[in-house]
């Protein structure tokens, strides 16, 4: 959704946080989008490792 937002409002900002001044972006919703792209990011390097190191079939 955010993504689509940013690509209608030419905005890649909105991919961040979707109000402006990161207004209602409360510090625990940043630890909770830290995490989340902890998370993402590795499970982005596995999956890049697992190509590398072995076939990848994809789908």
């Amino acid at each position: 959704m955010r993504t689509r937002m940013a690509e209608l409002f030419d905005d890649e900002t909105c991919i961040r946080w979707w109000l402006p001044n990161d207004e209602g972006f409360s510090p625990l919703l940043q630890n909770i989008r830290a995490i989340a792209d902890e998370r993402n990011e590795a499970a982005a390097r596995l999956k890049g490792r697992a190509c590398t190191d072995s076939p990848c079939v994809l789908h």
